[in-house]
């Protein structure tokens, strides 16, 4: 059996993504199958035809169908059949199953930058490495369904008024949800209505002294 390495120096039409090697990895297939994925996701609703696959993988033809059949098992490969004008029956492959799931990963990846790169504007604006505390701080605030436009918008206006605390933003985001605030054009919006006076700048307003205004 040829090596992956190989199969790609001998067929330059073959296309490997990081995405698609990680998700065969989390997926546990064996190295026929991820031929076999390999083979459908460089040639998109080709016709399933075992002797093709055969020779340009250098699988066996027994390998083929044990691999196929596999796949098709573990939902990440379908098998469609259709019938033209003429009545004859053709049967195409699709890898939507193991699009999915690569889809989900990208998709999970993604939120994970997104959540790192909240704490590198912390450790950015506060000018230093936050600390383990402060960053479950900032975890516990997402964990709770606080947006990260909703943080930012509190550590900018904290930065604005010149106080680097945690404590501090804290307090803001409670005085926010109190409010029921969900993003910085909630905020934006409650800043135009307060008691009907001339609408002060957004990062120019004492949100804690507002609180015991209300209470």
């Amino acid at each position: 059996m040829k090596k992956l390495t190989e199969l790609l120096i001998n067929d330059q039409k073959f296309v490997v993504t990081g995405l698609f090697l990680k998700a065969c990895k989390s997926l546990e297939v064996n190295i026929p199958e991820i031929y076999i994925l390999l083979f459908l996701e460089n040639n998109p609703g080709v016709s399933f035809n075992p002797e093709k696959m055969s020779e340009t993988l250098s699988l066996t033809k027994e390998e083929v169908l044990e691999s196929f059949n596999s796949l098709v098992g573990k939902g990440l490969i379908e098998l469609n059949s259709s019938t033209d004008t003429g009545g004859r029956v053709s049967e195409t492959i699709h890898v939507s199953g193991i699009k999915k799931i690569m889809e989900d990963m990208a998709l999970s990846e993604k939120e994970n930058n997104e959540k790192t790169s909240i704490y590198q504007h912390f450790e950015s604006e506060f000018g230093r490495t936050i600390s383990p505390m402060e960053y479950e701080i900032i975890e516990s605030w997402l964990n709770h369904g606080i947006s990260e436009e909703l943080i930012l918008g509190a550590l900018k206006e904290a930065i604005y008024n010149g106080v680097k605390s945690f404590r501090y933003i804290d307090k803001i985001l409670f005085s926010w949800g109190e409010k029921g605030f969900k993003t910085m054009k909630d905020v934006s919006a409650h800043m135009k209505t307060r008691d009907n006076k001339k609408t002060p700048e957004l990062f120019d307003y004492n949100w804690l002294e507002e609180e015991q205004d209300d209470n």
